[in-house]
C-alpha cells in the first residue's frame, strides 16, 4: 500500500472540460469512486487504465499529473478496512462495498417498523425484495440503514454490495468494482468486454457465498436485473420510485414506503434543528401538512432552520418558519452533494432539492404526459383522492397518460379508478402551469363539477366522495372570476353542505355568491337559491333574526319578479322558521299559502316538505290526530320521490308524536328507522335530533345509562356541526339523566350551558325545555326558590295555545308547592296541569294524575 500527492492537475483538467467523475468513469469502464481516489492521491491507475486515460484526454501521462507506469504496476487501494474488507474471527474475508452511503447523522426516524419488516423478510424470504415509494420518501435512507444493520451484517457473512443506479447508471463500472472486491484480477478483467460477461463473472465469483446486494433507485427493469448477480444464498433489495418495476421484480408483492406521520415529522425537524422548540410546533405541524410528511422535504427544511437560526432566537426562527410557507421557497431549498455520496438520480453538479428530485422524473415524460401532469395539480392533493373520470376531464388526456404518470411514481393509485397526488409533487407541477394552461384546466374542472352535481344532487354518498374536488372547483371559479359558474355551483352544492352540517363552509361560499350576484346586479340569482340557503344556514346556526331577514329579502324579491317557483320555496322555509319562533298560527298561514302554490305549480317535491312543517304546527297546537295524518301524507310522498333527507325527518316527527301520546314502543320504532336513513345519507342534524329523542325514550323508561349514551353521541355531533339548538336540548336532557346517575356536578354544569344558549337562540320550545329540566334539578337539590323562578318564567314564555309546556309549567309549580308543604296550592296547580294535558293526550298525563290523586288522599 502507498500514499501519493493529490492529483490537482487531473481534477483541474477534468473540470475545465466539463467532465464529471461519473462521465469519466463511464468512459473508462470503472467506478467513479476510483477516479476520486486518483485525484485525492489515494491510488494510481494501472498501466492499462492510464493508457485509456491518456487516450480520453489526448494528453501524455505527465500532462495528466502521472509519471509513466510500468505495465505491471498494481492498482493501489486504500487500506483494507477502508476498501471494504473485514476479516472475521474465522479468518474469512467480509466485503463491504465502499459505495455504501454513510448513515444519516440524525438517524432514521419513524422507520423502526418498516426496518424490522425488511430485516425479517431479508432473512426469511426469496432472493429479491422490492421497495417502492415517492421521490423523496426516504428509500435510499432506508436502504442505507439496511446495509448498516448489525443483524443483517452478521447474517450476510460474506458482505454487502451497493448499486446506486439512477436514470443513467454506469453498470460496467459498477460490476467491475464488485469484481475488484471479489478478486477478479486486472488481467482477467481485460477479457470482460460487455455487461453480460461482467455479470456472469461476478455471479461466478460470488458462487455460493452469502451476500446482501442493495440495488438503489432502479429506473428500468433491465438495469435492476443486470445487478441481480447473487447466487442461491444471496438476497437482493431493490428500491425504486416506479411501482411497475417493483411489481415486476417480486412475486409476493412489493413493499410501499409511505410518508412519515405528523409526530415523526416533528421529531425529524427537531432532530435536525434543535432551535425548533415546542413553541413553534403548531407552525411546524402546518409545514408538515404542507409537505405531506415527505422526509426529503423535512430534511431540507430542518437543515435550513438549523443553518440559518443557529443563534436560537425566537424571532429569527419564526421568520424562517414564515418564509417556508412559500411553496417555491420549499421546492428550491437545496443541499450541496458530496460527489462520493451524491443521489444516484442527479448529476454531480446538481444540488439535492425537491425541485431537482422531481424534475429528474419530469424530464423523462412525454409531452402529453407532462401536460396532463401539470393540469392535474389543480385537483386536491393527498390524502384526498380524485376519480379517474375527473382526472381525464381536467387533463384532457387518455388513460395512457394516466398510466404513464402512475408507472413513473408521480401519481399514486388509490383503490379502483381513483388516484392520489402528493402535495409536494402537486406543488411542483402547479408552478409549471402558465396562466393560460391554468385557466383551461380550471374551466374543464368547473364544467365537469357543475355537471356532476346536477347528476348526483340527491346521491349524497357520491357527493361526499367528491366534496374536496367540488370545493376545489368552486375556489377556482372564484379565482378565475367565472362568476356565473360560481353562483350556479354554490347554489347547487349548498343543500348538500347544509344537510351534512357543514354550516360554516356553506356560509362562506354563499356569501361569495351573494357578493358576486350583487356585483352583477343579478336579482334573479339572489332568489334562485342564494337568499334561501343563507336563511337556512343562519337558522341552523340559531341566528333566527338573521335567518328571517334573508327569507324576507328573498320573498320580497321573488314576489317583485313574479317568480312563483322561488316564492313557494321561500314561503316554505319562512313558515318553518316562524314555527320555530313559537308563532304557530302565523306559521300555519305561511305554510298553507306555500302548499296552495306548490300544488298549483305541480311542485310535488315541495309538497311533502311543506307537510312536514305543517304537521309540526298541528303537533305544537296539540292537534295530534291532524299532525299524524299530515306527517303520514308527507312521508308517503317523500318515499315515492325517494327523498331520504325528508323521510328521516318525517319518521322522527312521527316518533316524537307517538312519544307525546305515551306510545313509547311505536316511537322507538319510528326513531330507529329514521336514524338508519339519517346515518346512511350522513344527515348529521337529523342524527342529533333522533339520538336526542331515543335518549328521552330511555329516560322515560328510567334506563338512564342507555339514555346517557344516546345523549352523549348526539351532543358530540351537535358540537361538531355547531347546531346551537340541539346543543341546548341535548345538554339539558343529558343533565337530567346524569342527576339520576349521581353525577350532580356535571349535570349542573351542562344546565348552566343549556339555558343561556336557549335564550340566545330565542326558540320558546328550547327555553321551556331548559327551564323545565333546570327547575326539576333545583327541586331535587332542595333549592326551591330557584326552582319556582324557572317554572314561573316557563309559564310566562309558553304560548297560550301551547298546552304542553303550559301544563308542564303548572306541574312544576305544583311540585314547588309540595316542597313548601303547601298542599292546597299544589292541588290547584296540579289540576291546572291536568286540564291542559289531558285533552291533548300528553304521554305523562297518567303519571301526573296519579301524583295529584296522591295529594288529594
Amino acid at each position: 500500500m502507498g500514499s501519493f500527492m493529490p492529483n490537482d492537475r487531473l481534477r483541474t483538467l477534468r473540470r475545465s472540460r466539463d467532465v464529471s467523475r461519473r462521465q469519466l468513469a463511464a468512459a473508462l469502464g470503472i467506478s467513479f469512486y476510483t477516479v476520486g481516489r486518483w485525484e485525492r492521491g489515494d491510488a494510481l491507475p494501472s498501466a492499462a487504465l492510464l493508457q485509456k486515460l491518456c487516450a480520453f484526454f489526448a494528453l501524455s501521462s505527465d500532462e495528466l499529473g502521472f509519471s509513466e507506469l510500468a505495465e505491471d504496476t498494481p492498482l493501489l487501494l486504500l487500506p483494507d478496512t477502508l476498501a471494504g474488507e473485514q476479516t472475521t474471527a474465522t479468518g474469512a474475508t467480509t466485503l463491504y462495498d465502499p459505495a455504501i452511503p454513510a448513515l444519516l447523522a440524525h438517524g432514521l426516524i419513524g422507520r423502526d417498523a418498516v426496518l424490522a419488516q425488511l430485516q425479517l423478510c431479508l432473512l426469511d424470504t426469496p432472493s429479491l425484495l422490492a421497495v417502492h415509494g415517492l421521490p423523496g420518501v426516504g428509500k435510499t435512507a432506508l436502504a442505507t440503514a439496511v446495509a448498516h444493520n448489525p443483524d443483517l451484517r452478521a447474517h450476510f457473512v460474506d458482505g454487502i454490495f451497493w448499486a446506486g443506479l439512477g436514470p443513467q447508471p454506469n453498470l460496467l463500472g459498477l460490476l467491475s468494482r464488485w469484481g475488484a472486491l471479489l478478486g477478479i484480477t486486472t488481467a482477467n478483467a481485460g477479457v470482460l468486454t460487455g455487461l453480460e460477461s461482467w455479470s456472469k463473472a461476478v455471479r461466478t465469483a460470488i458462487g455460493s457465498r452469502r451476500f446482501l446486494i442493495v440495488i438503489d433507485d432502479a429506473w428500468t427493469l433491465e438495469d435492476a436485473l443486470a445487478c441481480k448477480v447473487g447466487g442461491i444464498n444471496c438476497r437482493h433489495l431493490v428500491t425504486t420510485r416506479f411501482p411497475a418495476i417493483a411489481a415486476h421484480l417480486t412475486v409476493n408483492g412489493a413493499l410501499q414506503l409511505h410518508e412519515l406521520s405528523a409526530e415523526h415529522s416533528i421529531d425529524l425537524l427537531q432532530s435536525l434543528a434543535p432551535t425548533f422548540t415546542l413553541t413553534e410546533v403548531q407552525k411546524g405541524l402546518d409545514l408538515v401538512q404542507a409537505v405531506g410528511g415527505l422526509p426529503l422535504a423535512l430534511y431540507l427544511m430542518g437543515n435550513y432552520l438549523r443553518t440559518h437560526a443557529y443563534s436560537g432566537k425566537t424571532r429569527r426562527v419564526q421568520t424562517l418558519l414564515q418564509s417556508l410557507e412559500d411553496v417555491e421557497v420549499r421546492l428550491r431549498l437545496s443541499q450541496p452533494q458530496n460527489e462520493a455520496e451524491s443521489h444516484p438520480g442527479l448529476s454531480d453538479k446538481t444540488s439535492l432539492s425537491l425541485q431537482s428530485i422531481i424534475a429528474v422524473t419530469d424530464q423523462f415524460l412525454s409531452q402529453e404526459a407532462r401536460t396532463a401532469f401539470y393540469a392535474l395539480s389543480i385537483l386536491p392533493a393527498k390524502p384526498t383522492s380524485f376519480s379517474e373520470e375527473v382526472a381525464l376531464a381536467v387533463a384532457n388526456c387518455s388513460t395512457d397518460e394516466l398510466d404513464t404518470l402512475s408507472d413513473s411514481g408521480l401519481l399514486e393509485c388509490s383503490g379502483t379508478n381513483r388516484y392520489l397526488l402528493h402535495q409536494v409533487i402537486a406543488d411542483y407541477a402547479h408552478i409549471q402551469l402558465d396562466q393560460a394552461a391554468l385557466a383551461q384546466a380550471g374551466q374543464r374542472l368547473i364544467a365537469y363539477v357543475l355537471a356532476y352535481i346536477e347528476t348526483h344532487k340527491k346521491a349524497y354518498e357520491q357527493l361526499e366522495e367528491e366534496t374536496s374536488t367540488i370545493t376545489a372547483a368552486l375556489e377556482l371559479a372564484y379565482t378565475l372570476r367565472e362568476r356565473t359558474a360560481l353562483i350556479k355551483g354554490i347554489c347547487s352544492f349548498a343543500p348538500y353542505l347544509i344537510l351534512r352540517g357543514f354550516y360554516g363552509l356553506a356560509e362562506h361560499h354563499l356569501k361569495r355568491a351573494y357578493d358576486t350576484a350583487a356585483a352583477l346586479h343579478d336579482r334573479q340569482a339572489m332568489v334562485d337559491g342564494i337568499l334561501l340557503y343563507l336563511g337556512e344556514v343562519a337558522q341552523k346556526q340559531g341566528k333566527f333574526d338573521q335567518s328571517q331577514a334573508y327569507f324576507q329579502e328573498g320573498l320580497d324579491l321573488a314576489r317583485e319578479l313574479g317568480d312563483e317557483e322561488h316564492t313557494c320555496e321561500l314561503l316554505t322555509d319562512y313558515g318553518a322558521l316562524i314555527l320555530r319562533r313559537g308563532s304557530y298560527v302565523e306559521a300555519k298561514n305561511y305554510l298553507y299559502e306555500a302548499l296552495s302554490l306548490a300544488r298549483k305549480l305541480g311542485r310535488n317535491d315541495l309538497v311533502h316538505v311543506i307537510l312536514k312543517s305543517l304537521g309540526s304546527v298541528f303537533s305544537a297546537l296539540s292537534d295530534f290526530k291532524q299532525a299524524e295524518i299530515t306527517f303520514n301524507e308527507g312521508l308517503e310522498l317523500a318515499t315515492l320521490m325517494d327523498d331520504r333527507a325528508n323521510m328521516c325527518i318525517l319518521l322522527g316527527n312521527l316518533g316524537v308524536l307517538a312519544a307525546l301520546q305515551g306510545q313509547q314502543l311505536k316511537s322507538a320504532q319510528y326513531f330507529e328507522e329514521g336514524l338508519h336513513i339519517a346515518r346512511q345519507i350522513g344527515h348529521r342534524e337529523q342524527m342529533c335530533v333522533i339520538l336526542l329523542n331515543l335518549g328521552d325514550v330511555k329516560r322515560y323508561e328510567k334506563e338512564y345509562r342507555a339514555a346517557e349514551s344516546f345523549f352523549r353521541e348526539g351532543l358530540l355531533l351537535a358540537r361538531q356541526i355547531g347546531h346551537r339548538e340541539w346543543i341546548s336540548a341535548l345538554t339539558s336532557d343529558l343533565a337530567a339523566s346524569l342527576w339520576h346517575l349521581g353525577n350532580v356536578a356535571e349535570a349542573e354544569q351542562l344546565l348552566a350551558e343549556s339555558l343561556p344558549l336557549a335564550r340566545q337562540i330565542g326558540r320558546p320550545e328550547m327555553i321551556c325545555n331548559a327551564l323545565n329540566e333546570y327547575g326539576t334539578f333545583y327541586i331535587m337539590s332542595q333549592r326551591i326558590d330557584e326552582a319556582e323562578k324557572c317554572f314561573l318564567e316557563m309559564l310566562e314564555i309558553a304560548a297560550e295555545d301551547d298546552k304542553g309546556w303550559y301544563g308542564l309549567s303548572q306541574y312544576g309549580l305544583a311540585r314547588v308547592a309540595v316542597a313548601r308543604n303547601d298542599i292546597a296550592m299544589a292541588q290547584i296547580y296540579g289540576e291546572r296541569s291536568l286540564k291542559a294535558l289531558e285533552p291533548i293526550g300528553y304521554g305523562e298525563t297518567q303519571e301526573i294524575k296519579d301524583w295529584v290523586a296522591a295529594l288529594n288522599s
